[in-house]
């Protein structure tokens, strides 16, 4: 029996407040690593019987990373206009595995750079009128290998909107089109040409809001 995989996390994280807390920010860092996993054992018997009917035994000699950084601005930068954006970048990789695995991606179809950002614009916020909105999310490429065959897709944006309505200070009604223009993408692929997976497509969602 091996030993359980260990993992040791860390994190490290600023936060700021800006023109009289019109603007928040935020910073944070983070490494995560798992050491132990199960990775094939060279030296010993191959088929390593009776356990395996082929390849060899194995041992808990794998450590794995995952690490980036991740920033989130937001605030009112005009009087009724409100934005919130972010971007995280993230890496990962086997540090000590099979020959094979070592120095590569642990899920190379999560995407490196993923830059999003949504603004709103209501002439009075607490009283009765319109609120428009609108923002994106971007998407780097990713790929998926599987022996010799490797799938690629490139990177994408998807637009999203919004319009809403205030009646009063108690009743608003709003309408968000996510997938604005219909953008096709695929939420997961795989080489294999099975388990292909799209993203959503363009969906309108409406919401009545009350409170007593």
């Amino acid at each position: 029996m091996l030993e359980p995989i260990r993992g040791e996390d860390y994190e490290l994280g600023l936060k700021g407040e800006f023109y009289g807390g019109r603007l928040n920010a935020s910073l944070g860092l983070f490494q995560i690593d798992n050491v132990g996993r199960a990775i094939e054992d060279a030296s010993s018997a191959s088929p390593c019987l009776p356990y395996y009917t082929s390849g060899y035994c194995r041992i808990a000699g794998g450590k794995q990373r995952s690490e980036g950084w991740e920033a989130e601005p937001s605030g009112e930068l005009l009087p009724g206009l409100q934005l919130i954006g972010g971007y995280t970048n993230t890496r990962t990789s086997y540090i000590r595995d099979t020959a094979a695995n070592t120095g590569q991606p642990l899920r190379s179809i999560d995407p490196k750079h993923q830059p999003r950002v949504f603004g709103t614009y209501s002439a009075d916020r607490m009283g009765p009128g319109f609120t428009v909105g609108g923002g994106v999310q971007v998407q780097s490429d990713s790929f998926v290998r599987s022996g010799a065959v490797t799938v690629h897709q490139g990177g994408y944006t998807i637009a999203n909107a919004m319009l809403g309505y205030r009646f009063n200070e108690r009743l608003a009604l709003q309408v968000n089109v996510n997938n604005l223009f219909d953008k096709v993408y695929y939420k997961k692929f795989a080489p294999t040409g099975i388990s292909y997976y799209y993203g959503d497509p363009r969906n309108v969602v409406v919401s009545l809001r009350g409170s007593l």
